[in-house]
């Protein structure tokens, strides 16, 4: 096709026809061109024909993204009204950066496809509105079959918008379906923690095998957030060793999820857990070990300038040193400006609980480092719901 295209570009049709020609007969975008220059030859019955073989043909895995092929497409529109030739214009502009015009174009298909590829791009398109965007999912849902990328865009969609059930049925069905599929296993598992199933986040956990790749830390995300949280179900119940066991898996790195344990790990979250279990259990040799871990010499010399230098702060002021801890909240702000986690953590630490509830309806509930540190945060330290 590049080939043809500079005969095209010359004007030499015969010539670029001829290179067509040598290509296969079955790939719709050099049916098309086909077509056109058999069209602009003159030849309009051949032209005809190669359209109609070209729109014939199943669209998988076929993406025009050359300019000039809108030349052809715009032929092929003024004689025959397939949804595949809009459909095939609108990834043109798309990929030129024309969203409104291509999203025009695919809004143009309406509901006529039969291609469930097509539903998931437009739904996942950010002007396409929510109600049309569900409308997509559900048809591509329909069309799609047991196809576990439709089911996993599907559940995305759900719990971007806030229907965590629905996310986690879809991808508890889907996981199901393709028990070896480890994309769908980890995000199942992830529904499972957004909502509370530790145990069985736990469990599935324990038993997928996820690839290593680089900058993927998901699972150990998922993993830490698993134990954490039903370290904290178990001190409800008054469970405080059975909480600690918790903790110490917190803080494993499952070789099975494919990511490994960093020289430096940052468990002052875990370990703040703990030392509410050990307040519990009277364990004064722990209190004093574990308080020196979040908020002692070393770990005020090694901040990290995330959530957990809340809790450094927090315990030095518990214990008596509040002009160290006020400093940290200070430098945390300043260092994170537009963070409303922590502007969350810096009103809970003045004690204004009220303008904190106002941040805390801002956090994104599906950020699962954000959530489960206001968890812990607003139940270990009794705030309620404000």
């Amino acid at each position: 096709l590049e080939n043809a295209m500079w005969y095209f570009r010359n004007g030499q049709f015969s010539d670029a026809l001829k290179i067509l020609e040598l290509a296969s007969q079955d790939q719709p975008v050099l049916l098309l061109w086909e077509g056109y220059l058999n069209h602009l030859k003159g030849n309009k019955s051949l032209a005809s024909q190669l359209l109609a073989k070209a729109l014939d043909i199943d669209p998988q895995l076929v993406f025009p993204f050359r300019i000039e092929t809108l030349q052809p497409l715009e032929w092929a529109r003024s004689i025959s009204g397939s949804w595949k030739i809009p459909y095939y214009m609108g990834l043109i502009y798309l990929n030129a950066g024309n969203e409104e015009k291509g999203l025009d174009l695919w809004n143009n298909c309406g509901d006529r496809p039969d291609f469930f590829p097509f539903y998931l791009s437009r739904s996942c398109h950010p002007d396409t509105g929510s109600q049309q965007a569900e409308a997509d999912i559900e048809k591509a849902l329909n069309l799609a079959g047991n196809d576990w990328r439709t089911g996993l865009t599907a559940s995305k969609f759900y719990l971007a918008n806030g229907n965590r059930i629905k996310a986690e049925e879809l991808a508890g069905n889907f996981y199901t379906k393709n028990p070896q599929n480890y994309y769908l296993g980890l995000h199942y598992a992830k529904m499972l923690e957004l909502n509370k199933k530790y145990s069985a986040c736990i469990a599935l956990l324990q038993k997928i095998e996820v690839l290593p790749n680089e900058g993927a830390t998901e699972s150990r995300i998922v993993w830490k957030n698993a134990n954490t949280g039903n370290a904290m179900d178990l001190m409800k119940i008054g469970k405080y060793k059975k909480a600690l066991e918790s903790i110490a898996r917190s803080k494993e790195w499952p070789e099975n999820l494919g990511v490994g344990r960093p020289y430096i790990v940052d468990e002052r979250m875990e370990d703040f857990i703990a030392l509410q279990c050990y307040k519990k259990l009277n364990d004064k040799r722990s209190i004093i070990e574990f308080t020196d871990k979040i908020a002692g010499k070393d770990a005020v010399q090694n901040l990290s300038s995330d959530l957990n230098d809340f809790l450094s702060a927090w315990l030095l002021r518990e214990n008596g040193n509040r002009r160290e801890g006020d400093q940290i909240i200070k430098n945390l702000g300043e260092k994170n400006p537009d963070s409303k986690t922590i502007q969350w953590c810096n009103a809970v630490y003045a004690g204004d609980l009220a303008k904190a509830k106002t941040f805390s309806n801002t956090i994104d509930r599906n950020d699962q480092t954000n959530l489960m540190f206001e968890r812990i945060v607003d139940e270990l330290l009794n705030m309620g719901s404000y």
